[in-house]
């Protein structure tokens, strides 16, 4: 139901978490905890759908100690971890994380769509070891980063999303993965595209180079 219920919680089995209202049902994070993530997918076989998921932080005493790992500090701040395959993450509005609005880690099969990724400070999508999963139909905005994927992740389509002013970049993947599906000749809105459409049909004519890699 509509209400605002804290985060910090690990779903160790196949369930639907589905809020009553995306603008209304709100899992919410603090300030007083050291948790890495609002949510933690560790079954198959899950969907959660139509939350705001917000307010993930980063520990105070990490982000003032100079001599931390980044690799630390970029595990902390999460909206969804996902350690599992299978799952469906769709209709969320994830936004104003410290880190990542959602990161893959040793996930296959997993369909996120249809959500607004909007103000986190770090990133909007993160995978890593995960391929074979789905990245459709999202809106990705004024993030510090949008989507980042490491090289341990390919065979990943990413299409019909929406790339609209992340300050540090749109994306970056030296993976090999799919951007652009030739057979029904779609691919993803840039807002930085300088190529042109000189036929009109609201495809550019030239390719986006995405960096990191090949793709």
């Amino acid at each position: 139901y509509n209400g605002t219920y804290d985060g910090y919680f690990t779903i160790n089995k196949s369930i639907k978490l589905i809020g009553e209202n995306k603008e209304n049902t709100i899992i919410a994070g603090s300030k007083t905890t050291n948790k890495k993530y609002l949510i933690q997918i560790t079954a198959d076989n899950v969907t959660i759908s139509n939350f705001t998921i917000t307010n993930s932080t980063i520990p105070s005493e990490i982000l003032i100690n100079d001599s931390i790992n980044p690799k630390i500090l970029y595990e902390y701040g999460i909206g969804i971890s996902v350690e599992s395959n299978s799952n469906q993450i769709t209709n969320n509005k994830i936004l104003r994380n410290q880190g990542y609005a959602i990161k893959l880690n040793n996930s296959q099969n997993t369909n996120i769509s249809k959500n607004n990724i909007m103000l986190q400070q770090t990133l909007g999508i993160f995978l890593k070891n995960s391929n074979n999963n789905l990245i459709v139909n999202n809106t990705i905005k004024e993030n510090e980063r949008g989507i980042e994927i490491q090289n341990t992740s390919n065979n990943n389509k990413i299409i019909l999303n929406n790339f609209i002013n992340n300050s540090y970049y749109n994306i970056y993947d030296n993976g090999t993965n799919i951007w652009y599906e030739n057979t029904s000749q779609v691919g993803n809105y840039y807002d930085n595209y300088t190529g042109m459409d000189k036929n009109n049909d609201a495809r550019g004519d030239n390719p986006y180079n995405i960096p990191g890699g090949k793709n």
